[in-house]
C-alpha cells in the first residue's frame, strides 16, 4: 500500500491512478471540514501503510487539482470530496459517512478487500473455501439419494 500526498500540480496522480485503484481525499488547507478530519485520515494512512493491499491511499491538495487529467477532476464539487478511483482515473464509490477513522477505514477495507495479496492467509482461505464447497455439495447429494429411496419405496 502505497500512501502520498499530492500538493503541485502534475502527472503524479494520472500515473498512480493509471493500473491500481486509490482511496482518494481531494481537500483544501482552509476548509474546516477538512482540518476537523486531518486526525482521523493520518490515523488511517497509518494503519494501512505497512499492508500489502494493491493500491494507493491519496491526499490531493487544492492547488494540484488542475493539473489532473484524468476524468475524476470533475467529481470534486467541494472540500473534502472523498471517493474511490478506479483504475484509469474513473470515479468509483464516494464516501458520504462520518468522517471518523472507525468510518474511513471501514471503507477503505470495503475499497482494497480484506484480503491481503499473497502468503498464507489467502491460500488458507482458498482451501477452507473448497472444503466448504465440497461438504455442501456431499449434504445436497446424500440428501437426494435420500428422497430417490424414499420415492422408490412407495411405488
Amino acid at each position: 500500500m502505497e500512501i502520498h500526498n499530492i500538493l503541485t500540480p502534475g502527472s503524479l496522480f494520472d500515473s498512480l491512478v493509471e493500473k491500481k485503484r486509490a482511496f482518494v481525499k481531494f481537500y483544501h488547507d482552509q476548509c474546516g471540514h477538512c482540518n476537523a478530519m486531518l486526525p482521523d485520515w493520518k490515523r488511517l494512512e497509518t494503519a494501512f501503510k505497512n499492508k500489502k493491499h494493491d493500491g494507493h491511499i491519496i491526499s490531493v491538495h487544492h492547488d494540484a487539482i488542475k493539473g489532473i487529467k484524468s476524468i475524476v477532476k470533475n467529481n470534486v464539487n467541494g472540500y473534502p470530496t472523498i471517493l474511490e478511483v478506479l483504475p484509469g482515473g474513473i470515479k468509483g464509490r464516494e464516501f458520504s459517512g462520518e468522517r471518523s477513522f472507525e468510518k474511513l477505514h471501514a471503507f477503505a477495507k470495503n475499497i482494497f478487500g480484506n484480503k491481503q495479496h499473497g502468503g498464507r492467509r489467502t491460500r488458507n482461505l482458498r482451501k477452507s473455501r473448497k472444503k466448504k464447497n465440497k461438504k455442501s455439495h456431499n449434504k445436497r447429494l446424500k440428501k437426494s439419494r435420500i428422497k430417490r429411496r424414499r420415492t422408490t419405496r412407495r411405488n
